[in-house]
């Protein structure tokens, strides 16, 4: 039975965690440093990040990092109890609310923020990307209004003030959130419900009542510069920071392009020949 639910490890550190979501395949491609987290620190070792592994179930991504908004340690399924973690002093994120501000939307009550970052530097590619998947509490029939959202906020490590979210619903510039992807039809809303993934019933992976499908984050970079990345999830729209909400992130896919020229082959009559 225990094998139908994902498990969490939460003997890792924040510079191991980000090692393994980088993955060793990555390696000698991309440098990181300075990882620090901010959030609340719940004690006993139910704290707010961890490290994520499907376990057998039919979780979509195998194992990564998950941030959540309330205690990791309840992730897991199965989905029959409501996560509602709150802290009267678990502030939210300046950083998230200048997105959703830039975003035009809704700026009120942006609390129990979870946030990871870190420096890294791409030496092989000039694109990276990495998918994810956000699940939450908020996924429920009469939803309309509790949004909680997350960003990945990246910019060049020397730039002390622009930050362009990448975590966006496809093809737009909207960020994700609770909202915004969604199986509810709400009234001047676009839930972009082809790419909710599904509700969860009791016995499922996880404990959270409904999830988006495998996305994508994207971004174009510079090879051989520093960059600052900032992975951040907050409750939102709520007064009370309830209906909590993780992000999940596939380990090994923080990976990008890499230009190997042009195609050697027959047909084009410039194979690569022995020796060369």
């Amino acid at each position: 039975a225990k094998a139908q639910y994902i498990n969490v490890d939460t003997s890792l550190t924040a510079d191991q965690l980000v090692q393994k979501f980088i993955g060793l395949q990555n390696a000698s491609c991309i440098a990181v440093e300075n990882v620090k987290v901010s959030g609340q620190n719940f004690g006993n070792k139910k704290i707010r990040y961890d490290y994520f592994y499907k376990n057998g179930s039919g979780f979509e991504l195998e194992e990564g990092i998950v941030l959540s908004t309330g205690k990791v340690s309840l992730a897991p399924g199965p989905n029959n109890n409501l996560q509602s973690e709150y802290y009267t002093n678990w502030d939210g994120d300046i950083d998230l609310v200048e997105m959703l501000m830039t975003a035009g939307m809704n700026t009120d009550n942006v609390l129990n923020a979870t946030s990871m970052e870190f420096d890294f530097t791409s030496y092989q590619s000039d694109v990276i990307s990495f998918d994810y998947m956000f699940l939450s509490e908020e996924y429920r029939s009469s939803n309309c209004y509790y949004s909680d959202v997350f960003a990945f906020l990246i910019k060049k490590a020397d730039d002390t003030e622009y930050y362009r979210n990448i975590a966006l619903v496809p093809g737009t510039n909207i960020p994700v959130t609770s909202t915004t992807i969604s199986g509810v039809d709400c009234e001047g809303q676009d839930g972009h419900p082809e790419y909710f993934g599904s509700y969860n019933g009791t016995n499922t992976p996880t404990n959270f009542n409904g999830q988006t499908k495998v996305l994508k984050a994207i971004a174009n970079v510079e090879k051989g510069v520093k960059y600052h990345i900032k992975l951040v999830i907050a409750d939102h729209g709520d007064r009370n920071g309830i209906y909590d909400s993780a992000v999940f992130l596939k380990s090994g896919s923080f990976t990008g392009n890499i230009d190997l020229g042009n195609d050697r082959t027959l047909a084009s009559s410039n194979p690569l020949c022995a020796d060369e």
